[in-house]
């Protein structure tokens, strides 16, 4: 049953992806959905294309590996179901905010936006924290793992923080990522 129902999550999370990552949707007179030609993580690119599966560029894969390797519990037992225990208090998300400052923003953005200098030359570029953070898949539980151990396993950038910072300090992060980048 729970193997099913990460199966149901995977697929509802792919198509979430491909929707978000389209950009808004408008609707012609014809009440038909028309998508703009635009990809907010490769622009140009016809997104009925890169999003059937096998079509995918490189950097679309990397992003579903992880998704994939969540959704099929492959994650240390450490992180599976776990739930943030950090109140959304003023005091939590200040600290939040400062440690995302000091440590994602570089290559994430101020904003969560994916646009900082860090990130640059990244392959796959970082992660569009502002939009992940809003999907199904962005449980705590995938969180808190990805936070924790980076992409090393997944042919990525991004650096495991599992040493640099204890679990507070990465849940303060995650609360001050839900927050919306903003303060209360």
């Amino acid at each position: 049953m729970l193997k099913r129902t990460l199966r149901l999550a995977a697929v509802a999370m792919f198509l979430a992806t491909g929707l978000v990552a389209c950009g808004p949707a408008v609707l012609a007179a014809d009440d038909k959905v028309k998508r703009p030609s635009w990809h907010m993580w490769d622009p140009g690119a016809n997104w009925r294309e890169k999003w059937r599966p096998g079509d995918m560029s490189p950097r679309h894969r990397h992003r579903m590996h992880r998704h994939w390797t969540f959704m099929n519990g492959q994650i240390p037992a450490r992180y599976q179901n776990l739930k943030n225990p950090m109140a959304g208090s003023e005091a939590n998300i200040i600290k939040g905010q400062k440690l995302y400052l000091d440590n994602c923003a570089s290559c994430h953005g101020i904003e969560g936006l994916g646009e900082g200098e860090a990130g640059n030359d990244l392959f796959p570029s970082p992660a569009l924290l502002a939009f992940i953070v809003q999907m199904p898949i962005a449980v705590d539980s995938y969180l808190m793992w990805t936070i924790s151990e980076g992409g090393k396993d997944l042919n990525t950038g991004m650096p495991a923080f599992k040493d640099t910072l204890n679990d507070d300090e990465l849940w303060q992060v995650i609360t001050y990522v839900r927050n919306g980048f903003a303060l209360p």
